[in-house]
């Protein structure tokens, strides 16, 4: 070999799509940076595609799919469940590895009956193939066990979210206002909050939603959504409330907004599902089954110890 022959770096492709920056997003991103940092960066080099779009009808799903299905050559090809199957299918017959970040999945939420029918074949697929060519990464451990007990999955890999404490520590200890946090603006939400916010609005109460999409803004009667442009004021706001709510409407992967309610320091009041039900056991959350358990926690200013020893085991470590 020459002594100044390059050597040709293996590629890691990061392949997703979404319109704005989720948990989810910033998990799946995480993962590929955690995989290059354990395989070598000396080695291997990320790319990262991504469609920051919706994709409803079932033309724009189908040049989605074949995007997705273009751009899974890399070496180690990391997706999401949506392009699973053509990220499967460009790989079956070669020596590349596949890993398919898998945050929930749920026969309750608003899927097209395209996308109910995909992930049932996706299913189905994932099933078949060898843990070799194929691992299905899992945010949590209920859906380690949801996935391989209710879907007979078995190629999995439990990877957390992660979080630097650092960045949140420093709010623990801030002053409650009587100002209650329902959670990040969107449609996974249990409607049942906005009934619950005019109930606390007329106990005194300043309910909000908050979000990281200025267009999504905006006041209403009995609660506001609240814009961030920059996450320390997010973060600012959060530690000064008294309880921040997490009442997903059905079973979802982990929750980010909980998970950093906690580490600044805030109580947080929600149901037991999904890896909900694990960070909110975990860390010693007020776990309820109503709405009106929660509003009877939130007047009687109840409070638990949270169990930042839980949460430490989450600190930003890539291993």
């Amino acid at each position: 070999m020459q002594k100044n022959q390059v050597i040709k770096k293996q590629r890691i492709n990061y392949i997703s799509h979404g319109k704005y920056v989720t948990g989810g997003y910033l998990h799946e991103k995480q993962f590929a940076e955690a995989a290059l940092a354990r395989l070598g960066n000396d080695k291997y080099e990320l790319h990262i595609f991504r469609q920051w779009h919706h994709f409803e009808g079932i033309l724009s799903q189908l040049f989605l799919l074949f995007w997705a299905f273009r751009k899974a050559n890399g070496n180690i090809t990391i997706s999401v469940a949506r392009l699973g199957i053509p990220v499967i299918l460009r790989n079956i017959f070669n020596e590349h590895k596949t890993y398919i970040v898998w945050h929930y999945y749920s026969e309750e939420d608003e899927k097209s009956w395209f996308l109910k029918i995909w992930y049932k074949l996706f299913i189905f697929m994932a099933r078949l193939v060898p843990e070799k060519k194929l691992e299905i990464v899992c945010i949590a451990p209920y859906w380690m066990d949801f996935f391989s007990q209710q879907l007979g999955l078995r190629n999995l890999l439990y990877y957390p979210n992660y979080f630097n404490t650092s960045t949140y520590s420093e709010f623990i200890g801030s002053q409650k206002q009587k100002k209650i946090h329902l959670g990040q603006v969107s449609t996974k939400n249990d409607t049942q909050l906005f009934k619950l916010a005019e109930r606390l609005h007329a106990q005194g109460y300043s309910c909000y939603f908050s979000t990281n999409v200025a267009e999504k803004a905006g006041k209403f009667p009995f609660y506001e959504n609240k814009y961030f442009a920059h996450f320390d004021d997010y973060l600012i706001e959060m530690a000064s409330s008294a309880y921040t709510l997490a009442f997903p409407s059905f079973a979802e992967g982990w929750n980010r907004v909980a998970h950093e309610s906690f580490l600044v320091g805030t109580q947080v009041i929600g149901k037991k599902l999904g890896g909900l039900g694990d960070l909110l056991s975990g860390a010693n959350g007020h776990i309820v089954a109503s709405m009106e358990e929660a509003e009877a926690i939130i007047i009687n200013q109840e409070v638990q110890l949270i169990n930042y020893h839980f949460l430490d085991k989450f600190g930003e470590n890539m291993d």
